[in-house]
């Protein structure tokens, strides 16, 4: 996906699949790291990207890479940003700023029962107004067969990896840019991320 035209996000999906605006957000787009990038604005429900038609992706074993520059910083654990979410109530897993201080980039998974939550945290500190580039994924970063491991980098840099217990189930059947998604894929969710967004790629 890569974010060149304004309110027009479904022409970006290779294989048929599509990144959907939510009718009245108008969200725009700004000079990004490459061409231009998608423009969240955050606040008490902030505006978002859905799609439907990555149900495959985002369960025990996925990958994606992308580019951000955050406009602000969470303050505490609970305002962690969603930049990129499929965790639904009981499974999932998704990529995150950090509740804490410094913030870092992190990959949270959610077992399918809900009862356990892996937190896997890149150590490089995130500042506003700087492009940052992730590689994140679950699933195997080493080749190594049987293992299944939460990973990111950030920069091309050395990954953090954290060896999980169970397998990642995919959660929601949708998945957001810009926040935790609900239940429902018309409904604001929660932890919403502002900055921009680029040259995502699942």
């Amino acid at each position: 996906f890569n974010f060149e035209e304004p309110s027009d996000y479904a022409r970006y999906g290779a294989s048929g699949s599509t990144l959907h605006e939510v009718a009245g957000f108008n969200l725009g787009n700004l000079a990004g790291k490459i061409g231009n990038a998608v423009n969240l604005t955050g606040g008490a429900t902030g505006d978002w990207l859905w799609s439907s038609t990555f149900v495959p992706a985002m369960g025990n074993s996925w990958s994606m890479t992308f580019w951000f520059k955050t406009d602000t910083l969470p303050v505490d654990a609970n305002t962690e940003k969603a930049i990129i979410s499929r965790r639904g109530p009981n499974s999932g897993s998704e990529v995150v700023l950090s509740g804490w201080s410094p913030t870092y980039i992190c990959v949270y998974t959610r077992n399918r029962e809900g009862t356990s939550e892996t937190g896997t945290c890149n150590t490089t500190s995130i500042s506003t107004g700087v492009w940052y580039y992730v590689a994140a994924g679950v699933g195997d970063p080493d080749d190594v067969p049987g293992s299944t491991q939460s990973w990111v980098s950030v920069n091309g840099g050395a990954k953090a990896v954290t060896a999980l217990s169970y397998r990642v189930f995919s959660g929601l059947s949708h998945f957001r840019v810009g926040q935790r998604p609900s239940v429902s894929k018309s409904a604001a969710g929660t932890n919403t991320y502002d900055g921009l967004v680029d040259e995502l790629s699942i």
